[in-house]
């Protein structure tokens, strides 16, 4: 087994018991919200907060591996009803960045990760590619409108 791949384990293990552990240390499940603008290309020193590619080709490896991922509507609901499982992360975008559907879409599929997608009107084709169907806001697995309060 070369260096690399037992550091990748190690590092699995460590991000599983340390999720698991705050978990335990709660008495209430809790709900991680990871959010995203875009995903570069290459890395950009002025956008150093954005992931490229190969970071987010990472993070959503880990994710997908060590925790339980789930659409954000479904998750809040689990919440509601008190059947969230541990360690949930739900993965939403905003804003409608072209980069989200060509870099950020493919390696959502691989994973089959479903993130909530929150996109102007304008952007209906990216929530369609992202969520299925189209809808002004989207609320993705199934769309549906956001209502206005």
């Amino acid at each position: 087994m070369s260096q690399s791949h037992r550091h990748k384990r190690l590092d699995t293990a460590l991000l599983r018991a340390a999720g698991g552990a705050i978990g335990l240390l709660s008495s209430q499940r809790s709900l991680v919200v990871v959010n995203y603008h875009r995903v570069l290309a290459r890395p950009d020193p002025l956008l150093d907060t954005e992931p490229d590619v190969a970071t987010f080709h990472w993070q959503m490896a880990l994710l997908a591996e060590c925790f339980n991922v789930m659409p954000l509507y479904e998750a809040l609901r689990a919440l509601d009803e008190g059947r969230l499982p541990p360690r949930t992360v739900c993965i939403t975008f905003d804003d409608g960045y072209r980069s989200v559907h060509d870099l950020a879409l493919p390696i959502l599929r691989k994973f089959r990760l479903r993130p909530r997608s929150s996109l102007p009107p304008a952007f209906s084709a990216a929530a369609r590619a992202i969520c299925g169907t189209t809808a002004s806001f989207t609320r993705c697995s199934p769309c549906r409108p956001v209502p206005s309060t």
